[in-house]
């Protein structure tokens, strides 16, 4: 959260919560099989956490965050010869993930703000779920949390609409975050394992107060 006074460039810094629902899938650079057909669809999720923010000079400022937050995505599998039909995948994971953007007011009206970040992560995950379906072979789902690779990085930016009353903001902001680490994952029974990457749109409510700089509640 950006937060600082329209006339003040003294460096201060803000502490605030964040929550948010969000809607996550998987990307890949690999080729696409010829012999089956994967198709993936979108998963919906949640996070919440924390984070601080250093107003540095003028309309720029630094932010770091820690939060946990839920990803996935669902897979449908597709084989022309397989006589028992498409076999569905769902991934579940858990990260804690750790942020760090740079923001930037870009216009203010009185007391509203338009803000802009940019960004990377690193990630920790912490639970992840393999759920199969298929009509034929039935259903199963296993922990795969050993077998998938666990530190994830990437890159993210922002669009944020703040709304500052002396020491506190409130403010919206939608984020998207793309990874780039491969992660290994089952497809289906017989099939290789796959290389994904995650990438998630995120719609955040954020909440901050002022500690420290003009109008500090202290």
């Amino acid at each position: 959260m950006l937060l600082f006074a329209a006339d003040s460039q003294a460096i201060s810094l803000s502490l605030g919560l964040k929550a948010f629902p969000l809607i996550s899938a998987h990307w890949n650079t690999q080729p696409r099989p010829q012999d089956y057909s994967v198709t993936t669809a979108s998963k919906t999720g949640w996070g919440y956490g924390a984070y601080t923010n250093i107003h540095l000079w003028k309309i720029f400022s630094l932010q770091t965050e820690v939060y946990f937050v839920n990803k996935g995505a669902c897979h449908t599998i597709n084989h022309p010869g397989m006589v028992w039909g498409d076999m569905n995948a769902t991934y579940t994971f858990d990260y804690i993930e750790v942020p760090l953007s740079i923001k930037s007011k870009l216009y203010q009206y009185r007391n509203f703000m338009l803000v802009s970040a940019f960004g990377g992560y690193w990630a920790y995950l912490t639970y992840a779920n393999y759920h199969f379906q298929n009509d034929f072979l039935g259903t199963f789902e296993n922990d795969i949390l050993e077998d998938v690779r666990k530190s994830d990085i990437g890159f993210l930016y922002s669009w944020e609409i703040s709304y500052v009353y002396r020491f506190i903001a409130l403010s919206f902001d939608y984020t998207y975050s793309m990874g780039l680490v491969d992660i290994t994952m089952p497809t289906g029974q017989g099939f290789d394992q796959v290389k994904l990457r995650n990438y998630v749109h995120m719609f955040v409510l954020n909440l901050s107060f002022r500690i420290v700089g003009k109008n500090s509640p202290g």
